[in-house]
């Protein structure tokens, strides 16, 4: 495509891992290796209700989105996770 912007040349990027915390947690490294090629860059992460906290929690990520995937399976909020992210 010409005068398309190189990959490396991306300032804004939207991960997307709609999945549980352990996998999130495995995206990790590449979302780190993102960060790292261009530090400046902004990345969103887009996961599901339970992998949330996980990224809030992880370094490389500038913001986090949740969606409720219809596959994940529904968990009620317990009262102490509820205050941690109050807090």
């Amino acid at each position: 495509m010409v005068g398309a912007p190189a990959w490396g040349e991306a300032r804004n990027v939207l991960c997307i891992r709609l999945d549980s915390m352990g996998d999130v947690l495995m995206t990790g490294p590449a979302i780190r290796a993102l960060k790292d090629a261009t530090p400046s860059r902004h990345i969103t992460l887009m996961t599901s209700l339970a992998g949330a906290d996980a990224a809030r929690r992880m370094p490389g990520i500038d913001d986090v989105l949740t969606y409720g995937a219809p596959w994940m399976k529904a968990e009620p909020t317990r009262a102490a996770s509820r205050q941690a992210i109050v807090h």
